[in-house]
């Protein structure tokens, strides 16, 4: 059994990219008036979509806060000509409502329009709009791609939900006998069979290899366990291959493939192309249920299919893989930052309604309020559907459904196996095969220190401290109770304060000004004066049940005789 993972916009908007076409938007008009506020001898340009012609010592020197208002504003100066293309207007009055925009949905509606009589607009002008939009599009994104949000805590829980078991929840009714020919080839293999077939997720999550460690070892202990406990077997319900459909047209998907040139499990679609490419971009529209498609169709104007994403799929490979994955075995959809809306129609009714799709769990985003936007992704994944009865059994239903991120403190409290992960694969370099215990001896200081502290100066996004004897102290007796190690290793703390750094979760702050002395406060050296520890870390540490799971941890680590 396969999965499908659908990513959308809003993938990478939970990666701190600003990719909304409200953003695209608000960038568009800054370049528009920076464009103006620096010609020094006038203008006169057009990029497709809007043109200026402004005569010499014409600039308007005026002040706003966005670009949008200055293009209004200088579209009343007088001597000064500005014009938007017709795409635009309805982009601007749709956004200008609701400060949400569907620029292929208003694509679509004027290429519908363009049909009439009395139209504003030939099919061929508006590929021509539509084309300088996507080349600006795309020159807005490349800007932007690099400026990921690579909070390792976000990732953390992506990861865990893509690379997650198939819950046989959330398998639909019609489903049932693939779900049950699954659960037999498992209980016909050998419990140690199934690590070939896990050695892909260990690599790439730890926290799977723990669970399927345990997992195995009860199955050894009982040879007929597989036949009694139904539960077990179906927790260990994980996909054989996963393929990301990536709607977006950045990279950001591609970060969750592990050994991405080898791996053969997990493969990314750019379905929709690539900044890499620009000729592999593909912007338009993907309805041909509509029931005006087939008037579109039949018309004798190429023009009117210009911008069919079906048709585009022709000139890629792409399509062809994704029919290729759903036709080879019984697949599960993901739907992570995709609204499922009618630009995509016709790809997303391929495979919600193929005889294969098992089950379809969306993602929802959690809002600030306490709402979220499952009834949303709900309705729209039924505009995608002609059988009713398949949508009712396929989708999974809310309660068995997550937001793709959930920044609440309960769940910022469950990331405590990344830190768990962090610590046990810090950087320690071995001596006779055993690794240097500095650094889990400093941070398991670090936590005597602040319970003596009573987190009376903890802050909650932020913990500095400024490294003193008492520190020191912490150190030198956990130290002592692991004399063992004195054979191998000297005792030293402040070159462990140093090279401390080499982890993700700790760094030192730099002194910028003349740093607080204390009689008892050690030197780092002339460049830094106190350490900072990660703000999610800190979290953890705040909460007494978490912090002790780290002190155990770091306990069991020390714990290895040589």
């Amino acid at each position: 059994m396969n999965r499908i993972v659908l990513i959308g916009n809003g993938f990478d908007l939970a990666h701190g990219l600003k990719t909304s076409y409200a953003d695209f938007i608000n960038w568009y008009w800054e370049q528009w008036m920076n464009k103006i506020l620096f010609s020094r001898f006038g203008l006169e340009e057009s990029d497709g979509l809007c043109s200026v012609k402004i005569p010499h010592n014409r600039i308007p020197q005026l002040t706003f806060l966005n670009g949008l208002d200055y293009i209004d504003a200088i579209k009343n100066e007088p001597n000064i000509s500005f014009t938007e293309g017709l795409l635009v207007q309805e982009i601007m009055k749709d956004f200008e409502n609701s400060n949400w925009v569907d620029i292929e949905s208003i694509y679509y509606r004027l290429l519908c329009e363009s049909m009439k009589e009395n139209r504003k607009i030939t099919p061929k002008e508006l590929n021509n709009q539509l084309s300088a939009l996507t080349k600006k599009l795309q020159e807005y994104l490349k800007s932007i791609e690099k400026k990921i949000d690579k909070n390792h805590l976000l990732i953390n829980t992506i990861q865990r939900k893509l690379f997650s078991p198939i819950d046989p929840k959330d398998i639909a009714i019609c489903a049932s006998k693939q779900k049950r020919d699954y659960i037999d080839q498992l209980k016909d293999s050998a419990p140690e069979s199934l690590y070939w077939k896990l050695s892909d997720y260990e690599k790439w999550h730890s926290y799977l290899k723990n669970y399927i460690s345990t997992s195995i070892e009860k199955i050894k202990e009982d040879e007929k366990v597989i036949e009694q406990n139904f539960q077990l077997v179906s927790e260990l319900f994980l996909p054989e291959q996963i393929m990301f459909v990536n709607f977006n047209y950045t990279n950001i998907a591609d970060l969750y493939i592990p050994n991405r040139q080898e791996n053969q499990t997990f493969t990314v679609n750019h379905i929709h192309g690539s900044l890499d490419n620009s000729e592999s971009i593909i912007f338009g529209y993907g309805d041909e249920m509509d029931k005006h498609y087939e008037e579109l169709s039949e018309r004798n104007d190429n023009e009117y299919l210009n911008n069919v994403k079906s048709i585009k799929y022709l000139e890629a490979s792409n399509y062809r893989r994704l029919l290729q994955f759903i036709e080879s075995a019984p697949y599960q959809i993901y739907i992570m930052g995709h609204s499922c809306g009618n630009s995509d129609r016709t790809l997303l009714n391929t495979l919600f309604e193929h005889e294969n799709c098992v089950s379809i769990k969306p993602f929802y985003h959690k809002k600030e309020d306490g709402t979220d936007n499952y009834t949303d992704i709900a309705q729209n994944i039924s505009r995608n559907f002609k059988d009713k009865k398949s949508l009712r059994d396929r989708v999974v239903n809310k309660i068995f459904c997550q937001p793709l991120i959930d920044e609440t403190k309960k769940e910022q409290l469950s990331y405590v196996e990344y830190y768990i992960d962090a610590f046990k694969n810090m950087r320690c370099h071995k001596i006779g095969g055993v690794k240097a215990p500095y650094k889990p001896i400093f941070m398991l200081s670090i936590i005597d220190l602040l319970e003596r502290c009573n987190g009376s100066d903890w802050q909650p996004n932020e913990l500095i401290i400024e490294p003193t004897t008492h520190l020191e102290s912490f150190f030198k007796n956990n130290w002592n109770k692991h004399p063992w190690y004195v054979l191998k290793f000297g005792y030293d703390i402040n070159n462990v304060i140093f090279y401390m750094q080499e982890e993700p979760f700790y760094t030192l702050k730099v002194i910028n000004e003349e740093p607080r002395c204390y009689e008892n406060r050690l030197k780092i050296n002339d460049s830094y004066y106190a350490i900072k520890l990660d703000a999610d870390l800190v979290k953890l540490l705040i909460n007494s049940e978490t912090r002790q799971q780290l002190r155990t941890t770091l306990e069991e680590m020390l714990s290895v005789q040589a």
